[in-house]
């Protein structure tokens, strides 16, 4: 008794070392590579708001599970956002670890499962930071919860009940996180129903258990088609499928990756024997499955079943879905594979008699699980980044600037506040795909604004143009978190916009002997140019304020009467009008230039602004310039 109660404390005490050095090295709170997914997160979970925030700030994917929780730990343990972020993140692993760990007895295969789990090989180090690592520990809880049900059929029991329910919210959680796991749930349900019909042992109990299944693979399905088609940004390349070339050119380029891999290519030597080390113990296990006849004995587990299929199934996937291919195959998309290889070689191993063979094999992985996660350390210690120094550490430089808002590229921008979102507010530059625009209000609203150049600009203009803003320098760049760095500050909007900048497809350019410059001309005696535009464009953002709008126009013929043209300033590509004016001949000297001045404020930043002159047909109307002046 006393032997069986320190072996618990040992594997107790192993267990929380392995969980606690993943932790210490991959949480967003120290891990060294932190990048924009990571800082969204912990934005997100920082400022939370239902249902905004179902999905990733307005996207139809990328359910945000953790920020939800990070939300919920924030509110009541009043700790930082990426501490919060770090806490849900390995929550979640955490409860997916012991769904899987629930199929294997042996305490040694559970620990050997943790390495591979929380100390994943390099190239499958997303497990521990992105959707899919969850996607699948809610797989995990799915597995445990029904074990549960199929070993307990008591359907009396509120637990048994309620066992039904959580697996309902495991499997909406799962699709909530990743779209890819509809693939899991189908895969599992397919493999349960035939173990029923083909076993010949249906009951009453199994059949409650099946219309559980359905009417909840229903809820959720509903639940997450609703929260798709209320989502802002829709990514239709999404769903696309490859076609025959493009399909071949995803295997050849998986195949091409994993060869540079196992030839030393790549110059990360510890990697590549790890994975010369994982793929031949892969070989044997298939080998041994074959050759030792252990091919019916595995295969009459049920979870041997799910696993082999759900990978076969999510691979088909992954080599016909376009995004998957537009990402170049990215590694982080094939940590399901990952998982479902681990499992099969743990339950391998549990239905191994114990002998030398057997023990040979289990130190093996164990050595192969130990070199897979030594090579994700040695990596970052020397290859990239060459320095165990978290993310977090550099980023709370930023702090030093108080409150304030950053405008940077996109994967050097969010990541600038993640250890204070609510003093540092950071976003993209209005060409790098800004998520949150109530973000970008924040941003602009500060007194201190400063621009970090780096995979963006080659040096600090004197101005810049941003979100409809004139961003002014203001001082000298300097270093601050390894990144350059230079303060701006706003000013009064004033610009130009001359013929060669705006649309004229109705009108001629001509060169104006007079004032020396090109001018448009349109002729009112063509019938087909009646009503139509002189020029339009030149669809700018603008921010909030109030502005004048100046118009350079010139009549030729000087007897015209009448209408003569319609000024006016529109947004949206021309679908919603600030305001307009109609220009009489009368109100044009006929001599020289005149302008017409139009005001307008706006109460939120707008897009696509544009300018635009109809001509009406009383006279011939040419057009100079047009300027845009903030009050």
């Amino acid at each position: 008794m006393e032997v069986k109660s320190k072996n618990n404390i040992a594997y107790t005490l192993i267990w929380c070392l392995i969980v606690s050095a993943s932790f210490s090295l991959y949480s967003s709170t120290f891990y060294p590579l932190l990048n924009a997914d990571d800082a969204l997160n912990i934005l997100m979970a920082q400022h939370y708001q239902w249902p905004r925030d179902v999905y990733c700030w307005g996207q139809d994917r990328g359910g945000t599970l953790i920020p939800l929780i990070a939300h919920g730990l924030i509110r009541l343990l009043h700790i930082k956002a990426i501490h919060a972020v770090s806490l849900s993140n390995y929550l979640i692993l955490i409860l997916g670890y012991f769904g899987f760990a629930s199929l294997l007895k042996s305490r040694t295969n559970k620990l050997i499962f943790a390495v591979l789990w929380f100390l994943p090989f390099q190239r499958f180090i997303d497990l521990v930071r992105f959707p899919i690592g969850i996607e699948y520990s809610c797989v995990g809880c799915a597995i445990f919860l029904i074990s549960y049900i199929r070993n307990n059929r008591n359907s009396h029991s509120l637990l048994w009940h309620l066992a039904h329910i959580a697996l309902m919210i495991s499997a909406l959680c799962s699709m909530w996180v990743s779209d890819l796991s509809f693939i899991n749930i189908v895969a599992m349900l397919v493999v349960l129903i035939l173990n029923i019909i083909l076993n010949r042992k249906s009951s009453s109990v199994q059949g409650m258990s099946i219309l559980y299944f359905f009417i909840g693979l229903f809820i959720v399905s509903y639940l997450i088609w609703y929260a798709k088609s209320n989502a802002i940004h829709k990514v239709q390349a999404y769903v696309e499928l490859n076609h025959l070339t493009q399909f071949r050119q995803a295997i050849q380029m998986v195949l091409q990756k994993n060869l540079e891999l196992l030839t030393f290519r790549t110059h990360e030597t510890l990697v590549s024997i790890a994975a010369i080390l994982y793929l031949l113990l892969l070989l044997f296990f298939i080998l041994s499955v074959f050759i030792k006849k252990k091919r019916t004995q595995l295969l009459r587990n049920v979870w041997v079943q799910f696993i082999l299929l759900d990978m076969l199934a999510v691979l088909l996937v992954l080599f016909t879905a376009s995004w998957v291919l537009k990402n170049d195959m990215g590694r982080w998309y094939f940590v399901g594979t990952y998982i479902s290889i681990s499992m099969l070689l743990m339950l391998f191993l549990e239905n191994l008699k114990v002998d030398e063979n057997a023990r040979a094999f289990k130190r093996s992985i164990l050595f192969a699980a130990l070199l897979g996660a030594a090579s994700t350390f040695h990596n970052l210690k020397y290859i990239n980044p060459k320095s165990l120094t978290p993310m977090s550490i550099h980023m709370e430089e930023f702090t030093q600037l108080g409150k304030c808002g950053i405008i940077a590229d996109f994967w050097s921008s969010y990541i600038c506040s993640i250890t204070d979102p609510d003093l540092v507010a950071a976003t993209p530059n209005d060409a790098g795909a800004a998520r949150n625009q109530a973000l970008v209000d924040t941003v602009l609203a500060r007194k201190n604004l400063y621009v970090i150049r780096d995979n963006w600009l080659p040096n600090f203009p004197d101005t810049l143009f941003q979100y409809g803003y004139t961003l002014a320098k203001d001082g000298h760049a300097f270093r601050l978190g390894n990144c350059d760095i230079c303060k701006y500050k706003k000013t009064k909007v004033h610009r130009v916009f001359l013929p060669k900048q705006m649309h004229h497809p109705n009108a001629t350019l001509v060169f104006d002997s007079i004032s020396h410059q090109s001018l448009l001309r349109m002729k009112s005696d063509t019938a087909s140019n009646t009503n139509k535009y002189l020029v339009f464009g030149p669809y700018i953002p603008i921010g909030i304020g109030s502005f004048d709008v100046v118009f350079y126009v010139k009549k030729e013929n000087k007897s015209a009467q009448g209408l003569i043209a319609t000024f006016d300033v529109s947004y949206d590509f021309g679908k919603e009008i600030l305001i307009n004016r109609n220009v009489y001949a009368n109100d044009l000297s006929g001599s020289d230039m005149d302008t017409f001045k139009l005001e307008f404020s706006t109460k939120k930043r707008l897009q696509e602004l544009e300018f635009r002159v109809v001509q009406r047909g009383a006279a011939n109307v040419l057009f100079e310039k047009i300027e845009l002046l903030e009050k």
